[in-house]
């Protein structure tokens, strides 16, 4: 046969070659369509989700959210409970006084006297430490004219500490903690908000992740099938050896298996995402897709939002802050307790009703008054001075709890820049080696189709491709999440979702 009649002999057979795998394939896609049956009308749709519906429903839903929720409620009721050993009270006395007396000149004989007291009086304390009670008594004996009369007092008695008890600052420290101790349930639920959105968006990520590969594992089995009918047609016509059927069923084998376990993980996911929400088992449709775009970052910028943001380190200072207070506190009660009194009363009696006494005593026309002071010295002031030393060693504790912390946010911070750079790096590899693995198939599947090159070559090449496509949503997700982790070390999660703790 001449070179030229050669030629176009080969050139047919190629024609003719390419015309029979096309056709294949044709039927392969065909029978796989053939095969898929659409949702069954009537039935309940699944669940459409974006991120920021289900950061909404994780707000509303999550259960140690709302236990947070609970401790602020609870710890702003300590206010008022501190602020109100600074209100007035008012207390009303009443009793009833009997005495027995002998008579004198007659031994034998004995004398009852019944009396009854009663009156209010008003207590007050001050932030400075001074107690003032204004109290107004009463009496009026069960006798006649000639034998009782009925008396009245008004008393106003002040008391001042001069070493324990004394001074504003001490005496305010329970009103100041009970207010901290508010920050510091509000900066516990603005934790727990960011770690409760930091796992919902890193849940939805890992859904995505999961579906996505899924998709991509369903498309290398509906491939593999496709190559596996080629095969089988190949076989048939003479074109391909029987040995080759083998590799393309085995390819078929792992990649259903592949199939199956990509499956579970998105069940697996979407299960976790839905604990997360609080939400009872539904099917979830994804809406916001994967996407890649790089933030800007400034690490210095984003090191002084950390120091001002971040809800651990504001705890931590809020911690020193009350242990200050504390020693302040424990610092005064091992002092004595030395304290100027005064008083100074008027006082009323008469045989006419009690109205008299009580307008004679406002007259304040008899009066009496008292000023001294009072020093108390405990025999064992140990407990007082040993409270005191706990107190140093809880603020030493504290302000080490807050060098720690600033440490750690400056660490977080620094592990997140980096992380970001480096998956910045991973997805722009990824993408180039997603398109080299791409144009890697279409040569081996050209050249499968001009005889060049076997049906291991294009499995390989497949497989290649799908790892490739993995490799690219990983590195995705992981800078995703690493963008997460950036928001995170600063502190500012909350801005980004627009939600305020007050």
């Amino acid at each position: 046969m001449a070179p030229s009649s050669a030629r176009r002999v080969r050139s047919v057979r190629g024609y003719a070659w390419t015309i029979l795998l096309l056709t294949a394939i044709a039927w392969a896609s065909a029978a796989a369509g053939q095969g898929a049956s659409p949702q069954s009308p009537g039935t309940e749709g699944p669940l459409r989700l974006s991120l920021e519906q289900a950061m909404r429903m994780a707000v509303i839903n999550n259960l140690r959210l709302q236990s947070a929720r609970l401790s602020v409620d609870t710890a702003r009721f300590g206010v008022p409970t501190a602020e109100a050993a600074f209100q007035p009270t008012l207390t009303l006395n009443a009793s009833r006084t009997g005495a027995e007396t002998s008579v004198r000149v007659a031994p034998d004989h004995t004398k009852t006297t019944l009396s009854s007291t009663f009156g209010p009086s008003i207590t007050n304390k001050f932030l400075t430490g001074t107690n003032v009670t204004l109290a107004q008594t009463n009496t009026r004996p069960d006798s006649t004219p000639e034998e009782g009369s009925k008396t009245s007092g008004l008393t106003l008695t002040v008391s001042q500490p001069l070493l324990k008890g004394a001074g504003i600052e001490v005496n305010r420290a329970t009103i100041d903690t009970a207010k901290n101790n508010i920050q510091l349930a509000v900066r516990d639920l603005e934790s727990r908000l960011i770690d409760t959105l930091t796992g919902v968006e890193n849940a939805y990520l890992d859904l995505l992740l999961a579906v996505e590969d899924r998709k991509i594992r369903e498309l290398a089995l509906e491939r593999a099938r496709q190559q596996l009918d080629v095969n089988r047609f190949l076989i048939e016509v003479g074109r391909l050896a029987s040995r080759e059927l083998a590799a393309a069923e085995a390819a078929v084998s792992s990649t259903e298996v592949e199939v199956a376990v990509a499956r579970n993980a998105v069940e697996n996911a979407r299960r976790a995402l839905l604990r997360l929400l609080n939400q009872d088992p539904v099917d979830v449709v994804l809406v916001d897709p994967l996407t890649f775009a790089p933030v800007i970052v400034n690490p210095a910028a984003a090191l002084e939002t950390a120091m001002r943001r971040r809800p651990d380190l504001l705890r931590a200072r809020i911690s020193a802050e009350n242990a200050k207070l504390s020693v302040n506190t424990a610092r005064n009660n091992a002092l004595y307790d030395l304290s100027l009194n005064a008083s100074i009363g008027s006082a009323g009696s008469t045989p006419d009703p009690l109205t008299k006494a009580v307008q004679r005593s406002s007259d304040f026309k008899d009066v009496t008054w008292t000023i001294g002071a009072t020093l108390t010295i405990p025999l064992d002031n140990a407990p007082n001075r040993n409270a005191y030393l706990s107190a140093l060693n809880a603020l030493r504790q504290a302000e080490l709890d807050l060098k720690d912390a600033e440490q750690g946010a400056r660490l977080d911070l620094d592990n997140a820049v980096k992380n970001l750079e480096i998956n910045t790096r991973r997805v722009t590899e990824a993408e180039r080696g997603q398109g080299l693995a791409q144009e890697r198939l279409e040569t081996e599947t050209i050249k499968f189709r001009e005889g060049r090159a076997t049906n291991a070559d294009i499995i390989n090449a497949r497989r290649d491709l799908v790892s490739a496509q993995n490799a690219l949503l990983q590195a995705i997700v992981s800078y995703q999440k690493s963008r997460v982790a950036y928001e995170q070390a600063q502190g500012i999660t909350l801005d980004r979702w627009s939600i305020e703790v007050k």
